[in-house]
């Protein structure tokens, strides 16, 4: 039992220490209360001679109702104390609740939030698992062991899943000559192989599920089946042979709803997009990452639950590496407006393949080294490790040529 010595009891304050304390029992107890017998004591802005460590409390983190309050709340954050010399369980609450995500920051051009707005670049960097090294330094004082079982897990989205398959004959004869007027001529041989029967370059289904399976990682897939737009670029719709052969390739792995970034603008259309899910599923889909993972604060995850979603995996950035809510382990989302824990998990992951590419221009090499040198940290946490990937990343050929090292790499322990 772990006695949290405070005056102050609120959902925001059990909401961080929840997170902090999983996996044991705890209670707030207030001054001049009965402590239980035996309990491991925290002081929390009260001080105590049965107390094993203290915090200092800012107070106002757990009554704040406007906006422009949290401006306030940030400045008070900006500096990191030494571990007993800082808030933990308002750093941790202002992490869990996404607050950076509620002030009027600038966006890029998908209205995505930006990574360099994320209050851990004031502190010791985005890469660094905030709430991990915190927990396992209080476990430590309070003289616990670490018995959450660490989870290591692939997220494969899906964004088209045939480069060549089921296509029209007019698509195919623009594609094909769109590749020669662009001089992608391995897209050129390629499509030719593919029309004639060859193997289609996306199709990695089963090469993906077989390497998780070997090395023991969980594998999960998100699947955008929206109609065809500027930014939402997968198969048609009424291409009725290649969608029964997509879901009869991941018949046997676990996969969920790839969000489209049109349906931000017209929500009628996620209801068609998840509706077409479950029905070629036959049975509720429970699991989404949202397309570019474009998401704003409060809306997105108040529409995942309206939908009936129950596990966010959009929790990470599209342009860089490491943690948005310092933390790679799954917590459940904190309605800051609503002042109230929700039922909707999010799931972090580390970075994308994309990030590493596209954004922050790192060849082969380079990445292998980010992922084996980000991999040993967060084992040394005790933290969670995931990444998301694509079908098409996966292949060693084009754009992704040299890639499939870096995939392995990953899963390599």
């Amino acid at each position: 039992m772990i006695a949290i010595l405070s005056n102050i009891d609120t959902p925001r304050l059990r909401h961080a220490l929840g997170f902090l304390l999983e996996g044991f029992s705890f209670d707030l107890v207030a001054e001049n209360a009965h402590i239980p017998p035996g309990a491991k004591v925290i002081g929390y802005g009260l001080e105590s001679n049965d107390a094993l460590v203290h915090f200092p409390c800012l107070d106002f983190p757990w009554w704040l109702d406007e906006r422009r309050e949290m401006i306030n709340y940030r400045n008070a954050l900006t500096a990191l104390p030494a571990f007993g010399e800082f808030d933990l369980f308002g750093y941790a609450f202002y992490l869990l609740a996404r607050c950076d995500e509620y002030l009027p920051n600038a966006h890029d051009a998908h209205g995505r939030f930006l990574s360099v707005d994320c209050i851990q670049n004031q502190w010791s960097g985005l890469g660094v698992a905030y709430l991990e090294e915190w927990r396992g330094e209080l476990l430590a004082v309070l003289g616990l062991t670490e018995a959450r079982q660490v989870q290591q897990q692939l997220t494969v989205d899906i964004d088209s899943p045939f480069a060549f398959q089921y296509k029209s004959p007019l698509k195919q004869i623009a594609g094909l000559i769109r590749d020669v007027m662009r001089f992608k001529w391995d897209w050129v041989s390629r499509r030719i192989q593919v029309i004639w029967g060859g193997d289609d370059p996306y199709n990695t289904y089963s090469w993906i599920r077989n390497r998780c399976s070997e090395v023991q990682f969980d594998l999960i897939y998100f699947v955008l089946c929206a109609k065809r737009g500027k930014w939402d670029r997968g198969m048609e719709l009424d291409q009725e042979s290649g969608w029964r052969t997509l879901f009869s390739l991941l018949h046997d792995s676990d996969w969920g709803w790839h969000p489209s970034v049109e349906g931000h603008q017209n929500e009628s259309l996620f209801c068609d997009e998840l509706e077409r899910l479950k029905s070629a599923k036959g049975e509720k889909i429970v699991s989404a990452r949202f397309h570019y993972l474009k998401q704003s604060m409060p809306d997105s995850p108040r529409k995942l639950l309206a939908m009936g979603i129950e596990k966010d995996f959009s929790m990470g950035f599209p342009d860089t590496v490491g943690y948005r809510a310092g933390t790679s382990r799954p917590f459940f989302w904190f309605d800051w407006e609503k002042g109230c824990v929700t039922n909707l998990v999010l799931v972090p992951f580390w970075g994308m393949d994309v990030a590493l590419k596209n954004y922050m221009q790192l060849n082969p090499e380079q990445a292998v080294v980010q992922i084996k040198e980000a991999r040993k940290y967060i084992e040394g946490c005790k933290g969670d490790w995931r990444m998301i990937w694509h079908n098409e990343s996966v292949n060693d050929w084009s754009e992704w040529k040299g890639w499939r090292k870096v995939f392995e790499k990953f899963l390599k322990q």
